[in-house]
């Protein structure tokens, strides 16, 4: 076999070596971008990923994982969920806001897994979490993101303050006494029935004394 044939051989299994890596390494532009308009759905502090990613790599029909693992941060996790109700099917109910559609989603996981390396099949993961939906929320999204087929995490309830014992309630009553005009004119700050506005105040009627 000539040198120069040789040469094509090789060059030839080069190249079919290199689509082959870009095929499973790269990921599609219109993926990418589905998978970031997600993410910054999810999570509208992360800004135009989509655009920071064109400056920093510039304009590719086809991005490594790398580079669009390089763009995205991963989540941080907290403690499991052990069971997920059963999901009603949510063919012809109205979408709420904020909702994915079962096609972005799906594009959006498949992207997720190419650029983190994930072996799991994050689309299942959804569909078996969730169940098969016209659409999904995004938290149930971004639960197959960071936990694929594991429980979601969810924060802990903090520590039960201490009980104040003997004596202790009424001297620290004494020694906080408050006037209010009536039982009702507490701020909203001070009334854990109350949320949203905190610096609201209650109407009210004659002046009392309150220990608090």
């Amino acid at each position: 076999m000539s040198a120069a044939r040789l040469a094509v051989l090789i060059l030839g299994g080069m190249i079919l070596c290199q689509n082959a890596l870009g095929d499973t390494a790269g990921i599609p532009r219109e993926e990418v971008r589905t998978h970031f308009k997600v993410l910054r759905r999810l999570n509208p502090k992360v800004g135009d990923l989509f655009r920071k990613l064109v400056a920093k790599y510039g304009d590719k029909s086809v991005y490594p994982a790398e580079e669009v693992q390089a763009i995205a941060a991963p989540k941080a996790k907290t403690e499991p969920r052990s069971t997920y109700e059963p999901k009603p099917n949510r063919q012809g109910t109205a979408v709420p806001p904020g909702a994915i559609s079962a096609a972005d989603a799906k594009i959006d996981l498949r992207a997720h897994a190419k650029r983190t390396g994930s072996k799991d099949d994050l689309v299942a993961a959804l569909e078996e979490k969730y169940g098969a939906q016209p659409w999904y929320l995004a938290q149930e999204v971004r639960d197959v993101h960071d936990n694929a087929f594991a429980p979601e995490p969810i924060p802990l309830p903090p520590p039960r303050a201490p009980l104040k014992q003997g004596w202790e309630p009424i001297v620290g009553g004494l020694a906080h006494i408050k006037i209010r005009q009536s039982w009702a004119d507490v701020t909203a700050g001070e009334d854990p029935s109350v949320g949203g506005n905190k610096s609201g105040r209650r109407p009210g009627g004659s002046i009392l004394f309150l220990c608090s």
